[in-house]
């Protein structure tokens, strides 16, 4: 090989003797079929424009879908919070079993309806103040006041039913 190039090298005015003709390249030129230039760049900006907003957009719907659903619980404060969270809330689903299981009237849990608006507020506000330990007690002063809620309306229905000594039949 290194024969041959140096053979090449030595002998090159000899093979560069030929020129193209100018007109041979004027004809290819306007013989070639015109196709449209794409431009990269104009529809790679675009591209990149559509890319950035649509990140934007998962960014921001990410961080709504965050901060709208950014409730916590008491399970979320402490182990301990999570038993106390567990017992109350298994305390409210028996007593409303039973009161289910009984027959009573939707209209007769309308105050512990009340009472879970109540404490899906306090949910949305853990977290949100540094006050958490009046928020965490006021959530369970909720579980325990529905509880005692649904224990009167058993006790009552329960109740045996005796005649009001006020009232006399003649």
């Amino acid at each position: 090989m290194d024969r041959l190039e140096q053979f090449i090298q030595q002998n090159r005015p000899d093979f560069d003797t030929e020129q193209v003709p100018a007109e041979i390249w004027s004809n290819l030129e306007t013989n070639l079929p015109k196709g449209r230039r794409i431009r990269l760049i104009p529809i790679l900006s675009k591209a990149a424009a559509v890319l950035l907003i649509l990140g934007i957009g998962v960014l921001l719907g990410t961080y709504m879908a965050n901060s709208n659903n950014n409730e916590r619980t008491l399970s979320d404060i402490s182990p301990e919070y999570a038993e106390v969270e567990n017992y109350y809330t298994q305390q409210v689903k028996n007593n409303i079993n039973q009161l289910e299981s009984k027959g009573v009237d939707a209209k007769v849990l309308e105050d512990v309806q009340e009472l879970e608006k109540e404490f899906e507020k306090l949910k949305k506000e853990l977290g949100r103040t540094k006050n958490d330990e009046q928020i965490v007690h006021a959530m369970i002063e909720n579980y325990r006041t529905k509880i005692n809620i649904l224990q009167r309306v058993l006790n009552r229905i329960d109740a045996p039913k005796t005649p009001n000594p006020n009232t006399t039949k003649l």
